[in-house]
């Protein structure tokens, strides 16, 4: 991430700013500023590195008028913020097409991530999105679903793990046969149990629109961000997006569960560690405060080992010079494998048994 990595001042100033647009609240120090223009420029490439600039824009637009950016990196900061805006905004009405559609064949359709998590932030159209992961809960609905698209003259491609791919008016869309990516094959049995045990809740994109959506529910949805983040953490690398998100679901969905029920399902999934791990990033950098949290965390965790990774991947590995050269498909599964052996100290201390699971995924080829 050429030099930002190094600075404290800068990723202080890039912390400051994303906690305040993240949560919505005046900067809490404004000690690391004035920054210069190149200063600026770094923290701006961090932002774009870590998917999280429309986040941060939030928090500049915080700042006294005598500490904004210089106006040409400002300028681009507002039409990257309105990109963002004008992205979801289209996002969202794909999704919403898409469901009715499904719905209409007499298809269940699941959104996993994406603009169900977005809908918890304050500032829905600031989240940076990908693409539409849909997940069907059986394997006939699944099938239904495929050919649909199909008869619809889209061409689609198969991922690796079984999923397939298409673009639907210029969006990415993905279907899928698991809610979670967790790799150990002893719990798939046990996901199968929860999934039917909890189930799926429905959420609206935008408050001011009365169409809603399939989610999973809040302890669900909590285990697959928490799952994801490790995924990507062991394989292409993981941004601050992504530990947003898991913030932000905390933060809006800790008073509605019983939180006992999930350090529980954490620790049956083998995730306790590293969810430990996890949330001491989560408090000590994006400052989710501990009440929002499940009981059972172990307060002395230190950060850093996962906090370096997030710093040298980015969202996705985007940040790192290999991924832009990575562009065969056997060269980004070597990259993935690469990015795992690099991690797997980390990955064993913390989540052995889906590093096992991940190596069994390697070895047949299936990591994305």
């Amino acid at each position: 991430m050429s030099k930002l990595q190094y600075s404290n001042h800068i990723t202080d100033a890039f912390l400051v700013l994303l906690r305040a647009g993240l949560w919505e609240k005046d900067l809490e120090s404004l000690s690391c500023f004035p920054l210069t223009s190149e200063e600026w420029h770094d923290v701006y490439q961090q932002a774009l590195c870590q998917t999280v600039s429309g986040i941060v824009y939030r928090g500049i637009i915080r700042l006294p008028d005598h500490l904004i950016p210089p106006e040409d990196i400002l300028l681009r900061w507002v039409v990257q913020a309105d990109a963002i805006e004008q992205k979801n905004q289209h996002m969202n009405e794909v999704l919403n097409e898409l469901c009715s559609l499904f719905k209409n064949e007499k298809i269940r359709t699941v959104l996993q991530k994406g603009q169900g998590i977005a809908s918890l932030y304050e500032y829905p159209l600031m989240r940076e999105c990908g693409d539409i992961d849909l997940y069907f809960p059986n394997r006939k609905e699944r099938n239904k679903a495929d050919l649909f698209v199909q008869q619809q003259g889209i061409q689609t491609g198969k991922g690796a793990d079984g999923s397939i791919h298409y673009e639907w008016k210029g969006v990415i869309v993905e279907h899928h046969s698991r809610l979670s990516d967790l790799y150990s094959p002893f719990q798939q049995g046990y996901l199968n149990q929860l999934e039917k045990q909890i189930g799926f809740s429905t959420v609206r994109l935008l408050k001011e629109d009365d169409r809603e959506v399939t989610v999973a529910s809040p302890v669900l949805n909590l285990l697959m961000l928490n799952v994801h983040i490790l995924k990507h953490a062991m394989g292409l690398g993981v941004g601050l997006r992504q530990l947003c998100d898991m913030a932000r679901a905390y933060y809006k969905w800790h008073g509605t569960m019983e939180k006992h029920e999930l350090c529980e399902i954490y620790r049956k999934t083998g995730l306790l560690k590293w969810s430990n791990l996890l949330h001491s990033v989560l408090v000590e950098y994006l400052g989710v405060p501990v009440s929002c949290l499940p009981d059972d965390i172990d307060k002395h965790e230190s950060p850093l080992p996962l906090f370096h990774i997030i710093q040298q991947g980015g969202n996705f590995g985007y940040s790192s010079v290999c991924r832009s050269i990575s562009r065969t498909e056997w060269q980004r599964k070597l990259f993935t494998a690469q990015s795992f052996f690099r991690n797997v100290r980390l990955i064993f201390r913390y989540a052995p048994w889906e590093g096992v699971g991940m190596v069994f995924t390697l070895l047949k080829g299936q990591a994305r």
